[in-house]
């Protein structure tokens, strides 16, 4: 038979006898066998050992299989459309660097599912949390430059702007705040200003400064988008500049980053670049709605292509001097009150540094790895439980890619 082409799974075979039917495809190997019944078709879809059931229903809504686990392998771009296609995602994209080697990235799949429109190595990716590491680290850069300390206190640099926060933030310092350790809550959901003003920084912050503590400061890992929104405000009260000028200037520039913007990349109205999804009634639809607002881009709004993505990891990995001081890159990976996480990084007993990032729309991890010399990033323009296997498993091909 010829190939039939749904969105962009070639299928090479259908054969269909009665109530019964089979599709066949090589790339990835798949077969699916079903059965018509009562309106329904029922059906296992198998690779390899691993048979998954899959009905499809007129005017179901958007739906996963299980995810499939691959075999071990290294990175290509075969690999890379298997697990993108596994995962339903539109477009996805994975890059990694071995010290001295070249930065390698791949990129599959369309911006949008409404257009035909190819990702390619220049896209741009929604990074979400991973953000919040970029966040820290212009805290040192900040701090090395004397104008802020690690142990700088909410009340002594915010109090005469949130002078209705709490007296048990008061005490709480940027340490606290970066590691999580704050005791502030994690988001404030209240969307708009008392006079009906969209939440702006200084709101966002006053708010949040109002909301009953969580737990007491140091003692528990409590993730919080606020504590790096309060962070952030930190930041552009003792320079007198936004934080996306301060990210831009302090953190991006020394790097020679140029492809970062804040918020969904892209132009509204035009497909110049990748766009978020979101389950519709019927499979995906693209959208720029973001859930981190501007007020949280401290936290959260970040995007640039991988190969800057690369250079950024880069940096925490080979950690030069001529960028912060030893003791600030020793700050920045070290969880300063035990567990896990350190500032914007989760810390694993081997040293290995990760992330992931959300808006709901995107997602995104990374991973710095000193002992293998290695760093890798991958992301799509879609989440859900499915991307997330796959992004880890291409993190995990990662490693066997020198």
């Amino acid at each position: 038979m010829g190939i039939v082409d749904v969105i962009d799974l070639p299928i090479h075979r259908i054969l269909i006898s009665g109530n019964t039917l089979r599709i066949e495809t090589d790339q990835p190997p798949l077969i699916y066998d079903a059965k018509l019944e009562s309106g329904r078709i029922k059906g296992t879809c198998s690779r390899g050992g691993q048979n998954i059931p899959l009905d499809f229903v007129r005017g179901d809504l958007y739906t996963e299989p299980p995810p499939i686990n691959f075999p071990p392998a290294p990175l290509s771009a075969k690999r890379l459309h298997e697990l993108r296609v596994m995962a339903r995602a539109p477009a996805m994209g994975v890059g990694w660097q071995f010290l001295g080697g070249p930065r390698r990235v791949l990129v599959d799949g369309i911006r949008s599912v409404n257009a035909s429109v190819a990702v390619t190595r220049q896209d741009k990716w929604h990074l979400g949390s991973i953000t919040k590491s970029m966040t820290a680290t212009l805290a040192a850069r900040i701090v090395e430059s004397g104008r802020l300390s690690w142990d700088a206190r909410i009340g002594d640099v915010l109090g005469s702007r949130c002078s209705e926060m709490l007296q048990a933030y008061r005490d709480v310092t940027l340490l606290h705040i970066l590691s999580h350790r704050g005791g502030l809550p994690r988001d404030v959901t209240v969307a708009h200003a008392a006079d009906g003003r969209s939440l702006q920084r200084l709101d966002y912050v006053r708010a949040a400064l109002r909301m009953p503590r969580v737990s007491n400061p140091g003692e528990q890992m409590l993730y919080s988008n606020v504590d790096y929104v309060v962070a952030g405000l930190m930041l552009e009260t003792v320079t007198g500049q936004p934080w996306e000028s301060l990210i831009a200037d302090h953190v991006f520039s020394p790097l020679d980053i140029k492809s970062f913007g804040f918020g969904p990349p892209g132009l509204a109205g035009k497909l110049d670049q990748p766009q978020g999804h979101e389950p519709a009634r019927i499979g995906l639809k693209p959208t720029r709605f973001d859930e981190v607002s501007e007020a949280m881009a401290p936290a959260g709004r970040v995007h640039m292509n991988l190969d800057d993505l690369l250079v950024y990891l880069e940096a925490h990995r080979d950690r030069p001097e001529t960028f912060l001081s030893e003791p600030s890159w020793y700050t920045l990976h070290t969880p300063p009150f035990g567990g896990d996480y350190a500032l914007g990084w989760s810390v694993s007993p081997s040293g290995v540094l990760s992330h992931g990032g959300t808006n709901q729309k995107w997602k995104a991890e990374v991973v710095v790895d000193p002992k293998a010399s290695l760093v890798c990033c991958s992301a799509a323009n879609v989440l859900n439980g499915n991307t997330q296997s796959a992004l880890l498993q291409l993190l995990g091909s990662a490693r066997l890619s020198k």
